[in-house]
């Protein structure tokens, strides 16, 4: 709890407020109470008085004639005439005639949420005995309120000594003493006598104390989150089902089922509490001795002892001491515990008390308990209820405020205590300090450092340490940031990536003060964000002005490095500031650069050439840049950056200068001015001073052509000389980044793609940032089916629905349903009307006349999902923030976070892949929508267009030549290139739009948004450029309205203005023609929440959009508007929010397709569309044909070598349809077989031959060039014609082939497709796996096959994780792997993969288990629970051609730690043979040296199916004649164990069905010998049972039943729990089991199939009326409609000789949560001893049961086992190749020669005799090649070999295996510490004598 730790209230020592440390603060002159009055009765009116001459008075009088604003007390203070009091508000203090108050701010305290034995308060503002008192229930321990004293007819009475003060708190203890005699405390009403006075009581207008007893219940809510209810208190927080609620410490669970102390309220339990305090330490020395064990376990702090009177040591309490114990007498929860506290933290002793308070219920289930919370606020007992119309202002009112506002800065201080001291704090504020001061991506050591510093509070040692010792200094770790060496290494300085972008407000006042500008009041920067994108105290938003992790497109983000200030280096704000610094530079301070609109405000003082004399000239010029060098780039300037600024600058070597850069134009007059100084006048403003000019006798001078040739003046020189040079130095790349620029080559010119002549379109999107009210765009009207109606809407929305009167037929729309998409796309609408409002009349009236769709509920999406669903489905992340849900809206991958591409930026890429010309504008800013590959946005000021560089033309081309060569740092060339970029194309564009035609519709009055639209229509009026020729085929433009985050209203007046827009915007695309070509589609973050939150609405997710444009198809809706809007429908997620019907893939889907992408692409551009109804054309627009665009006019395809796809691929990745041809392309010329004198050239591989071999595990090292093909030398002059030399294959390929025995003659596609990938795209949707897996499936994914023809059930999909395994396979039955259940073994046990066993060594019960897993460990070992991440069993080679995929893996031993060491391989093949078909080639290789272990057992594989999916078992008959059912017993089973099947004795295949009939009936449980009846009972809903879903781990559901016997037994395991539940009326409903038949003869417990707890019991009710007795049954569906899953492992006919028969298992595995049946094939008893191999080929077939025997049966002749010994199959040749420096090395297959590189040991691509196999391992930047796949194990004290773990490397760094092949017992020794470089043979070229190392961290210079 955050209010752990601090002390009690109720402990505060008596007299706390005289204590040392007691704190006041000054409250005024006026007393709080309002005028003084006099004493009424016994009341007084008077706070306390501190008495002159008192100690209090003392400290709180005026010293030196003034009032201290706060004081402290250093000691006790005196006050012997004080009354005793429980609390004070105020002390009134009088001195020298002077009367202040002070308010008394209370130690930092807290109180328990939860009490049992209060007291009642009651609350009167007047003596009117009718009016009702106010009543709360309060804390007995705390004073809340005041003292009322009645007499024995329970009249109030007044009396002396009642309150001692006015308005006086006391405890109820105090107040029961001070009624005396015949008073006592009062009870019920309060009521005065009739001679008495009301206010003359001391219950005047504040709360007093009752006798009534009270206390507080809990209620319990169905997530466990508790809520305070007070049956008598008129509280509103404290009534029941309120939302103000809280989590709890629960010990266990929580309370979900009614009985004993808990009643059902909806869906929550009111229980009674009990509340008990209890010793942690039962005695004194059990306490600990350390300070972390006894603040682990004490939570309540306490005070001072010494400060509380009464205690004594117990134990050693010097101050030395870490830990002492005090007490009153006996230890007990009285005592306190001092822990000292560490210096760094600063220093001195915290306290607590021996004791835990502890909230106990009692439900119908059992006892639950949590640890009673602190709080600092006030909860019961401390409302607000009088009106209080009589007191003043100042009182009662005033008094509660301050308490409450002090106890909600005690709160929030201990919040941000709790989060400076978190963990993370120390990193997180290092890394970004790191990033605004050093470099943008420092290294984990630099990153360490800087934290570490922050921690201890110290960096450096000795006289050189910097710190204060203390936890969080600043100046400790400032001082490690910028004394590291990572900030002050100048070989640093040159590495690309270090360093960073300097923000636009350093630089500004970089310049302000290296300049020496001096201003006139020294305030005059104002205004500078919309100038420079920044401003001091000016954060656009919450996130800051950039994002920490942003990478701009360019060379930073292909090296993966962040750049977060390049985020505002767009172009117009980067025109902005420069024109800014020139124009500060030429004319001084003023509103053009950053200054008031007020005149000239300051200038530039500094002069470069100061000390210097004579003319300008070249040695001057290049001086000045110098010392301008080091004042404004630290003296970075590259030679090549200070040769174009000082080539750029004016030169006076002569008496007659001519001055070309400054001169005034023709026509204009040089005018000598004293104001703002000299300058060329055209009458209007001015232009720039000619400098180098002088007066010359007048003061005009007209100087004709532009040349100045007055008397020249050497002081205006130099001076001209200076500015100069200094605005060319403010766009040297090296001002505006921090490292070192290193020209590398000449620019060159990047030539755009041409225009390809297709038919022009264009996209408008249009973002409304900050979450659209749609809900109030789109509202049903008529014609309405089921629930919803404009009824429901006005019910549901309440305060924020719009009124009927406001909706007419301006606003009336009609879907016209002969154009709706197909029903799977677009489900009939619920409505036949709506009305299309809220400012929109104008796109009503487009809808009417067919120029405008509406998106009914979309939004960011993965896949579809309802509420049912919803628990298991894969989410956007943080879809209800703003920044999250923007970027996914933009990029429409929502998987991706914050990576990839935008929409529209890659629609772009895959039309200029086609040679299709695309352009993309963003107005305003660079959202991420348009980020791209290939197509650079432009970025344009909606009111200036094209951002334009104030400057002269000698200066453009100045820049250019300072621009031209490529830098070598990332920072400096993505700079220089974007600037470069944008100037070229906002040049051309400002030439095009100063040519827009006449007659272009004004927007006027339409806001920002109709600015940008207008601006769209003038670049798109010029789309033809003035010679004809066209500038674009497809232009992409991105139009902003922001202002829709209505949390506090209803209104958005921001629609009108679209509305407006969109009105003119059609009327000019009309003018222009182009309206047909154009569409417009509007989107935002979300919607918002259906209901209101009092004011307006909040964040939320489905909502309606619009889409505009000519072809747009008439009247459509297209996505469905839900069906109703009412709590619990099929798309409600709760709290207001609607889970969209669809994805913005429903939007963009059929624009990706008008627009011609390729099909090719569609994947890439829309990666989540697979996971929804495929969408056309025509599903949005008139013409709804594909039309595909020309072909590309490139030159030819060239074949470069692929990669590995990452764990998380870029978008723009995209997915291959098919499988590769089996030959790959080659990478690099291969000599000919006969080698010629001169080798004639290669043809070319046609395009078809590109490969899509994935490349090795292992990538090539950062500093790696790719390999490219050296020229072939030229042919002779009449060459012999020649065949080209086969292409070489590649290792990885060999390896991956060469050892699997041939496929069966049966294997071979008949039917169908085969695709494969290794682009990952979630199929969470499908595979339904439990979220703690599925947050791993990308870490798991390798890759994925699939099979499809047009028999949907023979068609399947596989996915594959780095060890070659199955971890995925859905057929028609849906998703036949477990849902992966497994606490350590996520995708490592429940999948199907290969095991094998050396049962010598294998001892579980001595701890020593000897299994090495195919698919990875068990997570049971700290160092993988480090980094968090599953380990998997690495790939070392893999290969895909026409219909198979190839992998090689090293399996692990799986139970780790573990001493045990493997050399096992894993080969695996799987061919599509197709007809359902899948053919498992399986090849186990033991590698290890002679004399290890033999392996003796086998699971070929060890796997299973999901029960739940596949629940029949069934076995194919010895005759052939069919299969028989058989039962599946649990794993491990005695009747499992007898019922192992051998593998000659049945039919060679086993299956695995959907549902199978059965033919017995089930049997329900029997009560009194009668079978148990179901009825239903309606009085209390099914509802989730949240805390047995917690318990058991899948989602429970309880009902109320008809009150019959209890059966508290239920069937919890295995098929036969599999139930279907069916009710009168039909409907029915699946379990996976039953908890309890009729808990207490009330409740059923069920397990239901098909969502969530909350979804089912939803759709439960729906079908189930009051009284309804269901019938229970088996589930099974009819034979003919069942899918299967056949296992064909043939009937062992080939067993090797020496092994036992071969068996197989199948049993019903792990718990109920596992959903999980076993199946595995066993080979045992035969040895395979190191070099030998054992061999399996099997199938796998998918098909309706009525088929499967055929198809399974054809197959079971072509399985085949065999034990091979090392030498059995003969493999290709492997050299391996390196220089004479050994750093690199590769490897050819059956090539003899590389480049001039040395062969260094020579092996094959299979086990030979004496051979053992050789791995390549990456290790961070280390590198080891030889047999030894531990060789980066750390050293362990128990010899544990930890693959997982990179020695010396910090987590999550693993290592990488590459297999190279099989080699002799050493003979690679010479490479053992070189890197592996694949197929580079071209870059063997002759090296010095030391090859420079290859490391996998980028390069340092």
């Amino acid at each position: 709890y955050i209010g752990d730790h601090y002390p009690l209230c109720a402990d505060l020592p008596a007299g706390h407020y005289l204590k040392a440390g007691a704190k006041y603060v000054y409250a005024g002159e006026a007393d709080p109470e309002g005028p003084s009055a006099p004493a009424l009765g016994a009341r007084p009116v008077d706070h306390l008085v501190a008495p002159t001459g008192s100690g209090l008075h003392g400290a709180l009088r005026p010293t030196g004639g003034a009032w201290p604003a706060v004081v402290r007390l250093a000691a006790d203070a005196s006050c012997p005439s004080c009354p005793s009091l429980d609390d004070v508000a105020f002390v009134k203090v009088t001195s020298g005639g002077q009367t202040r108050y002070y308010r008394y701010a209370k130690p930092a305290c807290v109180k328990m949420a939860v009490f049992t034995d209060g007291r009642v308060t009651a609350w009167k503002d007047s003596r009117n005995d009718g009016e009702e008192d106010n009543y709360q229930c309060a804390d007995v321990t705390l004073p809340l309120a005041g003292v009322g004293c009645c007499n024995t007819g329970g009249r109030l009475q007044s009396g002396t000594g009642q309150c001692e003060v006015t308005r006086e708190r006391v405890r109820y203890t105090t107040a029961a003493g001070r009624c005396s005699g015949a008073l006592q405390v009062c009870s019920g009403d309060i009521s005065s006598s009739d001679d008495m006075d009301y206010d003359t009581t001391c219950a005047h207008h504040q709360p007093t104390w009752l006798s009534d007893t009270c206390g507080l219940q809990v209620q319990v809510w169905e997530d466990g989150q508790v809520g305070l209810v007070a049956s008598v208190s008129e509280d509103p927080r404290l009534q029941a089902s309120t939302l103000n609620t809280f989590y709890p410490a629960w010990a266990a669970g929580f309370p979900t089922t009614a009985g004993a102390g808990c009643t059902a309220e909806g869906e929550t339990m009111l229980c009674t509490v009990t509340v008990t305090s209890e010793a942690v330490y039962p005695t004194a020395g059990d306490v600990p001795a350390t300070v972390a064990d006894v603040e682990a376990q004490l939570r309540i702090g306490a005070f001072d002892p010494a400060a509380l009177g009464g205690y004594s040591c117990e134990t050693s309490c010097g101050g030395s001491a870490d830990v002492a114990v005090y007490s009153t007498g006996a230890f007990g929860v009285d005592s306190i515990v001092r822990v000292k506290v560490d210096a760094t933290l600063g220093g001195g002793f915290r306290y607590y008390l021996n004791r835990v308070d502890t909230v106990t219920m009692e439900d119908g289930a059992g006892v639950h308990s949590f640890r009673n919370a602190p709080t600092f606020m006030g909860l019961s007992g401390e409302a607000f209820l009088g009106e209080d119309k009589r007191s003043s202002p100042n009182g009662e009112r005033e008094w509660l405020r301050f308490t409450g506002e002090q106890a909600a800065h005690r709160e929030t201080s201990a919040l941000i205590d709790h989060l400076f001291h978190h963990p993370n704090m120390p990193s997180f504020i290092a890394h970004l300090m790191i990033q605004r001061l050093v470099t943008s991506n420092p290294s984990p050591r630099y990153l360490e450092a800087a934290s570490t510093a922050f921690k201890t509070g110290v960096y450096g040692s000795g006289g050189s340490a910097r710190g204060s010792g203390r936890y969080g200094c600043m100046e400790a770790m400032l001082a490690a940031i910028l004394l590291d060496r990572e900030a002050r290494s100048l070989t640093l300085d040159a590495d690309p990536g270090h360093g960073a972008m300097r923000e636009p407000i350093l630089k500004v006042l970089h310049v302000f003060r290296a300049m020496e500008v001096q201003t006139e009041h020294g305030d005059e920067l104002r205004t500078l964000l919309g100038k420079i994108g920044q401003d001091l105290w000016e954060s656009p938003s919450v996130f800051g002005f950039y994002l920490p992790s942003f990478s701009p497109s360019g060379p930073l983000e292909e090296a993966r490095l962040v750049s977060p200030e390049n985020q505002i280096a767009i172009a117009p704000r980067m025109y902005s500031m420069m024109n800014a610094l020139s124009s500060l530079v030429r004319h001084g301070l003023d509103e053009v650069s950053f200054g008031e609109p007020n005149g000239k405000q300051g200038e530039l003082t500094y002069d470069a050439t100061a000390g210097a004399a004579g003319w300008a000239d070249a040695a001057m010029a290049s001086a000045a840049a110098d010392r301008l060098d080091v004042l404004l780039c630290g003296g970075r300037l590259s030679a090549d950056s200070k040769a174009a600024i000082v080539s750029a600058a004016p030169l006076y070597t002569t008496s007659s200068p001519t001055v070309d850069l400054y001169a005034c134009p023709p026509g204009t007059t040089f005018q000598v001015s004293t104001g703002r100084g000299d300058k060329c006048d055209d009458g209007v403003g001015g232009w720039t001073p000619p400098q180098g000019c002088s007066r010359s006798g007048s003061n005009s001078l007209n100087v004709g052509g532009g040349s100045c040739s007055v008397t020249p003046d050497q002081g205006r020189a130099r001076a001209g000389l200076t500015k100069v040079l200094l605005e060319m130095m403010l766009f040297a790349p090296e001002f505006h980044t921090t490292n070192l620029r290193m020209v590398n080559t000449a620019r060159g010119d990047v030539a755009g793609t041409p225009v390809a002549g297709v038919p022009y379109k264009a996209v408008v999107a249009l973002a409304m940032e900050g979450g659209v009210d749609s809900w109030n765009s789109l509202i049903p009207a008529s014609g309405c089916t089921g629930p919803l109606s404009f009824a429901q809407y006005t019910n549901r929305r309440g305060a924020v629905a719009i009124d009927s009167s406001d909706l007419g037929a301006s606003e009336l729309i009609t879907p016209n349903t002969a154009h709706a998409p197909p029903a799977e796309h677009t489900p009939a609408q619920p409505c036949t009307s709506f009305y299309l409002t809220y400012n929109l009349t104008d796109v009503a009236a487009m809808f009417r006349a067919g120029d405008a769709a509406v998106f009914g509920n979309v939004g960011n999406m993965i896949h579809p999902f309802t509420r049912a669903t919803m628990d298991t489905a894969e989410r956007p992340e943080h879809g209800s923030a703003h920044n999250f849900a923007q970027r996914h809206m933009m990029s429409m991958w929502p998987q991706m976070g914050s990576g990839g591409k935008g929409v529209l930026g890659r629609m772009a890429d895959a039309l200029a892949e086609q040679g299709v010309r695309a352009n993309l504008y963003s107005i305003g800013n660079f959202p991420m929508i348009v980020s791209s590959n290939q197509v650079e946005a432009t970025v344009l000021d909606r009111r200036e267009g094209a951002s334009e560089l104030l400057a002269d033309a000698w200066y453009s081309s100045a820049l250019v030549q300072l621009l031209a060569d490529v830098s070598q740092s990332h920072f400096a060339e993505t700079y220089g290139a974007s600037l470069l970029e944008s100037l070229e194309v906002s040049t051309a564009l400002r030439a095009l739009l100063a040519d827009v035609p006449a007659g272009v519709t004004s927007f006027a009055g339409t806001d920002k948004i109709g600015e940008q639209f207008e601006l769209v229509s003038k670049i798109m009026a010029v789309r033809d450029a003035a010679t004809g020729d066209r500038i674009a085929d497809r232009d992409f433009f991105v139009v902003q309205q922001g202002g829709f985050d209505t949390h506090h209203s209803k209104l958005q007046p921001e629609l009108k203005f679209i509305n407006d827009a969109l009105a003119l915007f059609k009327t000019e695309m009309v003018r222009q023609g182009t309206w047909e070509a154009t569409v417009v589609v509007a989107q935002s973050d979300f919607a918002r929440t259906i209901n209101s939150n009092g004011h307006g609405t909040d964040h939320a997710w489905g909502g309606n959009y619009i889409a505009v444009g000519g072809s747009v198809k008439d009247q459509a809706i297209l996505s469905q508007y839900p069906p109703s809007l009412d709590v619990g429908h099929d798309l409600d997620y709760g709290h207001g929010i609607i889970i969209p019907h669809r994805g913005y893939e429903q939007m963009w889907g059929p624009i990706v397709h008008w627009l011609g992408v390729p099909p090719s692409q569609w994947d890439t551009v829309l990666p989540n569309a697979r996971n929804f109804p495929a969408t056309t054309a025509g599903d949005l627009f008139d013409d709804g044909s594909f039309s595909p665009l020309p072909p590309p006019t490139a030159g030819p395809l060239t074949a470069a070598p692929a990669t590995s796809a990452p764990a998380t691929p870029a978008p723009n990745t995209p997915s291959p349809p098919t499988l590769a041809p089996a030959t790959p392309a080659p990478a690099t010329l291969a000599p000919p077989t006969a080698a010629p004198a001169t080798p004639t050239p290669a043809t070319p591989a046609p395009a078809t031959a590109v490969p899509v071999t994935p490349a090795p595990p292992t990538a090539a090292p950062a500093t790696s060039a790719p390999p490219t093909s050296a020229p072939p030398t030229a042919a002779p002059a009449t060459p012999a014609p020649q065949t080209p030399a086969p292409a070489p294959v590649t290792l990885e390929e060999a390896l991956a082939v060469d050892f699997f025995p041939a496929s069966s003659d049966k294997c071979a596609p008949a039917a169908g497709t085969t695709a494969y990938t290794e682009t990952f795209s979630s199929n969470q949707a499908v595979s339904d796996f439990h979220s703690s897996a599925s947050q791993w499936e990308s870490d798991v994914f390798l890759a994925e096959m699939r099979h499809a023809e047009a028999n949907a059930n023979r068609s399947w999909s596989l996915r594959v994780s780095p060890a070659g395994n199955v971890y995925s396979f859905v057929g028609a039955f849906g998703e036949a792997m477990p849902r992966q259940f497994h606490a350590n073994g996520v995708f490592v046990d429940e999948v199907w993969q290969n095991v094998a066993v050396s049962q010598a060594l294998n001892n579980p019960g001595a701890g020593t288990p000897y299994f090495v897993h195919q698919a990875g460990v068990y997570q049971r070992e700290a160092a993988l629970q480090a980094p968090n991440r599953p380990y998997f069993s690495p790939n070392v080679a893999k290969h895909a051609d026409a219909s198979a995929a190839h992998f090689v893996s090293w399996g692990q031993q799986a139970h780790v730690p573990t001493a045990f060491g493997s050399t096992v391989h894993y080969y695996n093949r799987y061919r599509d043979c197709g007809n359902g078909v899948l053919e498992s080639t399986t090849v186990i290789h033991h590698g290890a040296e002679a004399g290890r272990e033999s392996l003796n057992y086998f699971n070929v594989p060890w796997g299973g199916v999901r029960t739940s999916t596949l629940k029949s078992a069934l076995r194919g008959r010895a005759d052939g004649t069919g299969s028989d059912a058989f039962d599946l017993h649990p794993w491990g089973s005695t009747a499992e164990v007898n019922g192992i099947a051998k593998m000659n004795a049945h039919g060679g295949y086993t299956s695995f069905a959907e549902a199978m009939p059965v033919s017995e009936t089930f049997a329900m449980p029997t009560v009194d010998g009668a079978p148990l009846v179901l009825t239903m009972a309606k009085n209390s809903p099914c509802s989730p049972s949240a805390g047995h879903e917690g318990s058991w781990g899948v989602p429970t559901v309880k009902c109320s039943l008809k009150a019959t016997v209890t059966v508290p037994t239920g069937c919890k395991a295995g098929p036969d729990c599999l139930l279907t539940f069916t009710s009168p009326s039909g409907g029915s409903f699946r379990t996976r089991g039953v908890l309890h038949w009729a808990w207490k003869g009330a409740t059923i417990f069920l397990w239901p199939l098909g969502g969530s707890g909350a979804a089912m019991a939803s759709a439960i009710n729906a079908m189930v009326d009051e009284w309804d007795t269901l019938t229970v049954s088996y589930t099974e569906k009819p034979e003919e409609d069942n899918v299967a899953l056949s296992f064909v492992h043939g009937k062992d006919g080939d067993k090797p000789a020496g092994a036992n028969a071969g068996r197989i298992r199948s049993g019903v595995g792990g718990t109920l949560n596992r959903d999980y049946t076993v199946y595995t094939q066993n080979f045992w008893g035969k040895a395979i001893a190191p070099g030998m191999s054992y061999v399996n080929r099997q199938y796998v077939a998918v098909d309706r049961v009525v088929d499967i025997d055929a198809t399974a049966q054809a197959f079971v002749g072509e399985t085949m086992q065999a034990v091979r010994a090392a030498g059995d199959v003969a493999g290709r040749t492997v050299r391996l190749f390196a220089n004479d420096g050994l750093a690199t090395f590769t490897a050819t297959v059956d090539v003899a020669t590389c480049g001039t590189a040395t062969v260094r040991c020579t092996g094959s691509t299979t086990p030979q005799a004496g051979s053992r196999p050789v791995y390549a391992i990456a290790c961070g930047a280390k590198a080891y090649v030889g047999h030894d796949p531990y060789a980066f194990t750390p050293a362990d004290a128990n010899d544990y070999l930890r693959a997982y773990v990179c020695d010396g490397e910090a987590q999550p760094t693993r290592p990488q295996h590459t297999l190279l092949g099989y080699f002799p017992d050493g003979a690679c020794g010479v490479l053992a510490a070189a890197s592996y470089v694949p197929e580079s043979c071209a870059s063997m070229t002759p090296a010095p004598a030391t090859l420079a190392p290859v490391t996998s961290a980028p390069a340092t210079p």
